[in-house]
């Protein structure tokens, strides 16, 4: 079995910390819409309590859906085992879900300038060289080589 690991591999264990860390910038993003709608509010002297408080909920919940959509799309790790592969994505390490394997011959692998893109299952996945240290080796694999 060969494993290769991106740069998105999980660093902590806890899939809580992983989605917290991930949903950060989306609560920021949220809570500046919530407080340009909360200042508009206030200065047409109108109640921004209960708006306040139900957005700031709002929010929350809006940044941890987008944080799971979000590392459910990035690509954490691939293996290779005899003439098959698995690709796991962030959220699937993170919540220790296995994926089943998909054989080499069938991957259909493209090469492009910097990335390499395949098939796996109903997906096609791209796998972009920033993110994949050894993406070269990936490619050789998938090939078949």
């Amino acid at each position: 079995m060969t494993r290769f690991t991106s740069k998105h591999f999980p660093r902590s264990a806890n899939p809580l910390i992983l989605v917290q860390e991930t949903a950060m910038r989306y609560y920021a993003g949220f809570a500046m819409v919530l407080m340009v709608f909360l200042i508009v509010r206030a200065s047409e002297q109108r109640d921004i309590l209960w708006f306040g408080v139900l957005g700031f909920a709002g929010c929350i919940a809006l940044g941890n859906i987008a944080a799971i959509a979000s590392i459910r799309k990035k690509m954490g790790q691939i293996f290779f085992v005899n003439d098959s592969f698995t690709i796991l994505s962030v959220y699937d390490i993170a919540f220790g879900k296995n994926k089943p394997s998909f054989p080499i011959e069938l991957a259909s692998v493209q090469y492009h300038p910097n990335s390499i893109s395949f098939h796996y299952f109903d997906r096609i996945i791209e796998l972009k060289r920033d993110e994949w240290e050894q993406i070269d080796l990936i490619a050789t694999y998938l090939k078949g080589s």
